[in-house]
């Protein structure tokens, strides 16, 4: 008897957590540290299914932008600089085996617009979402420390024709027109 209590609990535990719609983030997102990764790692599992139904929830049309919206979503961009998928370079974080990697697939396995991804597909989209993270963690870091060159960006309405030309501007017009 204690047993179908048991079985009937957790059955409506699964049908309660699928109907719900988690719209808000979890607060372990963004992961920013080895140390918040351990915490995720050792997570019970309300917050895992709690995690899984977040990356559900942000969905994709494709697999390919549903492993970027999720890895986005739970990974700082400097923090995948500490990361690789294997983990085999030195003082590098492994993506391959982690919690974090496995709800991510559990969450495509239930995105109604994708077909069950098979694990070399899954891992390929998961590499390259790594990839594209590290990328803009690289470009962000360059567009800060690189100096503006030439002539400050300037913001103009360009819709107003009526805008005022710089003295610049007005002295080369003046010596294109002798």
């Amino acid at each position: 008897m204690e047993s179908q209590y048991k079985i009937v609990s957790n059955i409506l535990k699964c049908v309660q957590i699928s109907r719900a719609t988690t719209s808000s983030k979890p607060d372990i997102f963004p992961i920013s540290s080895k140390e918040e990764m351990d915490t995720f790692e050792d997570a019970d599992n309300d917050t895992y299914a709690t995690v899984v139904n977040y990356f559900h929830y942000i969905g994709g049309f494709n697999l390919k932008e549903a492993v970027n919206l999720c890895l986005k979503e739970s990974l700082s961009d400097a923090f995948t600089a500490e990361i690789t998928w294997w983990g085999r370079e030195e003082a590098k974080i492994s993506l391959y085996d982690t919690k974090l990697t496995k709800a991510i697939y559990d969450a495509m396995c239930r995105n109604p617009h994708i077909e069950k991804p098979q694990r070399s597909e899954f891992q390929r989209q998961m590499r390259t979402a790594l990839k594209t993270a590290k990328e803009r963690y690289r470009h962000r870091q360059r567009n800060q420390q690189r100096p503006a060159i030439g002539r400050p960006n300037q913001r103009r309405d360009l819709r107003n024709d009526d805008h005022a030309e710089t003295e610049e501007e007005q002295d080369q017009e003046s010596q294109d027109c002798f």
